[in-house]
């Protein structure tokens, strides 16, 4: 099973562009995805959470999954979440 970005309106990136050196710059990559800014590695989340999207069984095609991934991103949703989640370790 081959998926393309370009089936989700996703662009293609080159590999560096989501290559980190650190725990750190993975954080701060992740941040960045969650503070809704329009990066490479969005593009990625947003294709691996709707396939986890669809797979849960929450929406009825992969399609669905990225849209609604991209929802709860942009919301504040997953910011607000992961904050919770930090709160409580």
């Amino acid at each position: 099973y081959t998926l393309n970005p370009a089936q989700f309106d996703l662009p293609l990136h080159n590999l560096a562009s989501i290559q980190v050196q650190n725990a750190e710059a993975s954080k701060t990559m992740i941040l960045q995805v969650l503070a809704r800014e329009l990066i490479p590695a969005r593009d990625i989340v947003l294709l691996n959470a709707g396939a986890a999207i669809y797979v849960a069984g929450i929406v009825d095609s992969l399609q669905a999954g990225v849209k609604k991934a991209a929802q709860v991103i942009d919301n504040g949703l997953a910011l607000t979440k992961l904050n919770a989640l930090k709160s409580i370790a």
